[in-house]
Order: structure tokens, then sequence, then C-alpha cells
């Protein structure tokens, strides 16, 4: 008996049946049926009968490890805090140790396979729901304590009918949710949805086609009607067909592009109602885009791209940066699927198409760099694209007019000169990326025991030379960009708007060279490269080199008007955010009490100029400690 003790069985058998004929039997869950001891003998006799019991059966049984008890689960207290519980009633040892109610109120959940009932068909996907989930299908709260869409009682998706943390949502109630969702919410303002979305326009063309020629105004009013109620069926397709997936992507492009001009209105404007349509719009926006992304990123085009990068933006200017890095990087990764770096990817498609993807290729590209330099992310591009660019600079020249020419605002050159501007501005971060790669170049070269400084050679040389050029790519821009006030139209109506365009260009350009220089200077001093750039390694004389730039830069955001700085919005605030840094760095640790005096008046107009522009960004940074 020894054995069965090892074994951990019983230590005496029933009465009538052998030591041998227990073990095979205690095995059997079906043994607790049976409570006389003549069933018993005739249940055991029928299942060595069928070969349950044979020699090798037996073997195996024997060999297996004795099963270890239930583990009894935890409190719901513990399983929050994912704890061990003693399971102890009325109260285990850690609710008893905190004074709370120990309970056991929450339904467990059954694991293994789901039972097949509740397996989506074809048409239907599955979305998983839970108070963590920052995309929920309608009007998840983006802003905090914004208020959300109003959301029927009988939503199939209302947050307030999940009993489940996964729920069956059909693919065709989905779109048309969203639709309901922003028509409501829109009424609820008491505003036309049509007449919004063409102010919307207006305003996109005055505050941001300038610097953001990122959509086509004609196919822009064509799709209007997708929003409105009467447009409401096409968003009811039982099929994922592509002209069902082209109307939710041009609802998701029209809807982002209003989000992007909401929020050109400040808190301090008159108009409220523009600025408290980012939300309904930008949620929209971002429901629509869940409901076809696996299809757009399948076959994207310029408005995937777009899309993305509206939204980056529209959360940058609400100050959530991480979302909108988060967006920025979709956009890259889907323009490298495109290669979009590579010229031969435009041939062959259509001319507006192909206008269209170079100028979201430019602002991606742009990002990328602004991203990099500012807030240190890794660059994703680097200058393979941008030597086709500088051997044929006429194919972002004289591109795709996108702009109708009918229009007085509009009259050729005026397209022309403005995508000339945005050639520059691309011109302007492909220089300075090309420096800053120098510049870690010739770090590492440098580093290296076998390195004579004081030789001269080809990598030194043409560093210099780079930042030269670097330094007179304001020298190089045409009449309209270096005075706006100049420049004279057909029209006065026409004369207004283009010059207001043309500043727009100009505050772009003159603040990130500005910005730009006193990062190249910064990297440099801080690799010990600055001999390369004609200074010397005094912390004194560099810190009044950095003053220099940053008085240039104050001087030029008093000249530039205030709309225009205003219409860049917080790409502009992040470049005047970081060199009021560099001013705090200088205060803090410069000794010479001229400089530190200059430092601190330069940073006092910075701050000025911040606060005007009304930085969302702004807000949510702790004000610095300057003693």
């Amino acid at each position: 008996m020894a054995r069965e003790r090892g074994l951990g069985l019983k230590a005496h058998s029933p009465d009538g049946i052998d030591d041998n004929d227990w073990i095979f039997v205690s095995w059997s869950a079906e043994w607790t049926q049976f409570q006389t001891r003549d069933a018993s003998r005739q249940f055991l006799r029928d299942q060595i009968t069928r070969g349950l019991f044979s020699p090798h059966n037996i073997m195996q049984t024997r060999s297996r490890p004795p099963r270890a008890p239930l583990a009894a689960q935890a409190c719901d207290p513990c399983r929050r805090r994912k704890i061990r519980c003693d399971t102890r009633r009325p109260q285990c040892s850690n609710c008893r140790t905190l004074a709370i109610e120990c309970h056991y109120n929450t339904q467990r959940k059954k694991r293994g396979p789901k039972p097949r009932a509740s397996r989506p068909d074809s048409d239907s996907i599955q979305v998983t729901l839970s108070p963590s989930d920052s995309r929920a299908p309608i009007a998840p709260d983006v802003f905090g304590d914004s208020p959300c869409f109003p959301v029927s009682e009988d939503d199939p998706i209302s947050p307030m009918h999940h009993t489940s943390p996964a729920v069956l949502v059909e693919w065709s109630t989905r779109p048309l949710q969203v639709h309901r969702a922003l028509n409501a919410a829109i009424d609820a303002m008491g505003l036309s949805l049509e007449q919004t979305v063409k102010e919307c326009l207006e305003r996109c063309m005055l505050w941001s086609f300038a610097t953001l020629p990122l959509i086509h105004p004609s196919t822009f009013s064509r799709n209007i009607p997708l929003l409105l109620p009467s447009s409401m069926h096409r968003f009811q397709a039982s099929t994922q067909s592509q002209p069902a997936m082209e109307d939710l992507r041009a609802f998701s492009l029209l809807t982002t592009v209003c989000a992007l001009v909401s929020r050109r209105m400040g808190r301090g404007s008159t108009n409220i109602r523009m600025d408290a349509l980012l939300l309904p719009f930008l949620t929209a926006s971002r429901d629509m885009l869940y409901c076809f992304e696996d299809w757009d990123i399948d076959h994207p085009d310029s408005s995937s791209l777009v899309i993305r990068i509206s939204q980056s933006t529209a959360y940058h200017y609400t100050g959530q940066t991480s979302r909108s890095w988060y967006l920025l990087g979709d956009a890259l990764r889907l323009a490298m699927s495109m290669k979009l770096f590579d010229e031969s990817s435009y041939l062959g498609i259509n001319p507006l198409e192909a206008q269209l993807r170079r100028n979201a290729f430019a602002t991606i590209y742009a990002g990328d760099k602004s991203a990099s330099f500012l807030n240190g992310m890794p660059i994703c591009y680097y200058g393979v694209y941008a030597d086709a660019l500088e051997s044929d600079p006429l194919r972002w020249e004289d591109g795709f007019n996108l702009l109708d020419p009918e229009d007085p605002r509009f009259h050729p050159p005026f397209e022309n000169r403005l995508n000339k501007g945005v050639y520059l501005s691309f011109r302007l971060w492909t220089m300075a990326a090309e420096l800053m790669n120098y510049l870690g170049v010739a770090a590492s070269l440098s580093a290296q025991p076998s390195y004579d400084a004081s030789s001269p050679d080809s990598a030194k040389i043409g560093i210099t030379q780079s930042y030269l050029s670097f330094c007179g790519i304001l020298d190089t821009l045409p009449a309209w960009l270096r005075n706006p006030d100049g420049h004279i139209a057909e029209s006065e109506e026409a004369t207004s708007y283009q010059r207001s365009a043309f500043w727009q260009q100009r505050a772009n350009l003159v603040i990130t060279f500005h910005c730009l220089r006193i990062l190249i200077l910064r990297k440099a001093s801080q690799l010990g490269l600055s001999y390369l750039f004609g200074l010397t390694d005094n912390p004194d004389m560099l810190a009044l080199r950095k003053i220099d730039f940053a008085s240039d830069l104050a001087a030029a955001s008093e000249i530039i008007p205030f709309e225009a700085l205003q219409a860049n919005g917080e790409p502009l605030i992040e470049k005047l955010r970081q060199v009021g840094v560099t001013l705090l760095e200088i205060i803090h640790q410069c000794q010479n009490r001229a400089i530190t005096s200059r430092a601190r008046s330069l940073l006092h107009t910075l701050i000025e100029v911040v606060a005007g522009l009304d930085s969302r960004v702004s807000d949510g940074l702790r004000p610095p400690e300057v003693s």
C-alpha cells in the first residue's frame, strides 16, 4: 500500500474490490454515480470489457503526476490590484489590512474558444471596446472634459449597452453611425452643416493653403454633399466595395480639413463656434478612417496622406503632441510604401494626383525634420529624394494647378509663386538636415585616434561650404517673399489675398531659418566643431553668437504681421519655444552680465509673442523658474 500512498491514492479500497481494481476505478469520474457494491462491480467489468483499462492505459495512468487542486478565485479588490489573495472569508488578509470591503461581485470570464454562434460572419467585424479604448466608435472624449456627440439610446454600439468586453458591430452600421453623430453634433450647435463646411473651405484657402497646399478646392466642393443627411444612404453599403470605400475616404478628408481650419480660431476669438467645431469634425474623421483603414493602407493615394497629416496637425494645435507624432509616423510609413522619395513613382498617374502627392511629401519631409530637430525624434528621410528636386526643381514650381485660374484671387502666376515658396521651405529643411548629418559624421571621424583636427580635408571644407550656402538661402528669396507688401495684383481683392498668402510663407521661412541656425550652432558646439563655422570654443562667444541669431528672430517676429504668425500656428510656436530654451540656457550658464541681460530682454520679447499666439502646448508646460 506504500505505492498507493505515494501516488496520492486511498490507503484502503472499498469492500469486495481488491487494491489493483481500486486504482483503476479511482481515476474514473463516473465511479461516483454508483453507490452499491454490485453496481460498482458491474461498472468495473464494463470498463474492462471496453478496453479502457488495458495494460497500455494502465501504465500511462500510473505515470501521470497528481492533478493540483483548483485554485480559489481572488476577491475583486485583489484582482484589480493584481496581487495574491488568500481568499479567507469573510475578509481576506489584504482587504483586512487596507480596511476595505472584500467582495466577489465581478462576473468571472470563461476562458477558451468562444461559442460558434458568437463568431462574426463575413460581413461583420469584431470591435473590442473597453474603458481605455481611445478609438471608440462614436464620439470619444478626445479633449478631456469636452462634450461628446449625442448618441441615440437605440445605438447598437453605444457604450451604455456593452455587457461584455467584445461586441460584434456590423460593418455597414458603423459608418452610418459616424455620419449621424456628426450631423447631430452640428445640429445641436444650431448650425447649417453645408454652410459651415463651405466656410471652412474659405478659411482653409485663406489660412492654410499657402503653407499646406494639400487639397484641390474644386474636388473638395463637389464632395461637400457627402456630409449632408441626404447622402446618408451612401454609408449603408453592405459590402466593402471600392466606391463605398472612396466615399468613406472623401468623408474623412472633408472632416479632417474642417477640423484643421477650426483650430485656427483662438480661445479669445469672438467666433466661438468655429473653435467648438474642432472636436466633432476631428472625431468624425478619426472614426471614419477607422472604418476603412485596412483598405486605405492597401490602396493609398494623396488623400490617405492628407488625412493623416491634417489629423496630426490638428492634434498638434490642441497640444496633444504624442497623438500628433503617432499620426505623422503613419503618414511617413505610408509615403515610404508609396515610394514618394522616388521620382519614377509619379510617372503614369493623374497630374492632379501627382501634384498632391508631391505637396504631401514635402509637408511630411518637413514634419519629419521638425520632429527630429525640435523634439529629438529619429529622422526617417535623409537626402535621397532631395537630389532629384535639386536637379529638377521646375517639377515643383510649374506643376499642375490646384487653384481655379478663373477666380480673380488666383490669376496666374500666383500658384506658381506659391509653389516656389513651398519648394524653398523644402530646400531649407533639406540643407539643415544635411548639415546636421555632416556634423555627426565629422564628430565620428574626429573621435578616431589617427584623426588630425589641424589638417584640412574635404569633409571639413564641405561642412563649411554647406553652412555658408545655408546662411545665404534667404538672399535667394524672390521679390514677393522679400517684401510681400510690395506685391500688386490685378485687383484690390486679389492683392490683399495674395499679400496675406506670401506673408504666411515668409513668416514660415524666416522663423524656421533663424531657429535652425541656432540649433545647428548648438549641435556644432556640443560636438566641439564650432571652429568649422569660424567660431571659437569660448562659451561667452558662442552664447553671444546664439543671442545674435535670437535677436534676428525676435526682430523678424515683430515685423511680420501677427495674422501671418497666427496662420502658421503651433509649428511656428514650437520654433519660438526652442529659441526661448536656448536663451534660458544662456541665462543660467553664462557668467557675463552683459550677455545674460541681453538674453533676458530677448526672452521677454519671445514670451510676449508666444503668449499672444495662444499656444495649447504652452499651456501644458510648467513655467520655468528663472532666478
